[in-house]
């Protein structure tokens, strides 16, 4: 695990919610057909938004979890616009809504749009859990 961050589990934490947030055919398959991996496996919207929201404030601060769980100010931006892009879905939606409801909206695309882009660059096995 990547020593660089001071909290390198939350930064791996980080990584799988960028990656489920990115993926489609996961949200799909697990948020609501809730076919799972494997047998004690739990992920739905709701974890991604603790993580981004209640948990830490990556979302809406980004730029203070640099040394921490973020490397640098491209890391912030990217992670930052993931909360953004939440943000206007839950403006608009509101926050009660169902994982279905929320990505079949049209403010869902900016969503995954985004969580795609600080994935791919905020992404290396370096910063994963270890298996």
């Amino acid at each position: 695990m990547d020593q660089s961050v001071k909290f390198p589990y939350i930064r791996a934490s980080l990584i799988e919610v960028l990656r489920t947030l990115s993926d489609r055919g996961h949200q799909r398959r697990v948020w609501v057909d809730h076919v799972l991996p494997h047998p004690n496996y739990y992920d739905e919207f709701d974890v991604s938004v603790h993580l981004l929201f209640d948990d830490t404030s990556l979302a809406e601060k980004p730029q203070e979890w640099i040394g921490f769980v973020l490397k640098n100010e491209h890391e912030v931006e990217l992670v930052g616009k993931v909360g953004q892009a939440i943000e206007r879905l839950f403006a608009a939606l509101g926050t009660r809504k169902t994982d279905k409801e929320y990505i079949e909206s049209p403010l869902w695309d900016d969503v995954v749009e985004a969580a795609k882009r600080a994935h791919a660059a905020i992404d290396s096995p370096e910063d994963r859990f270890p298996d």
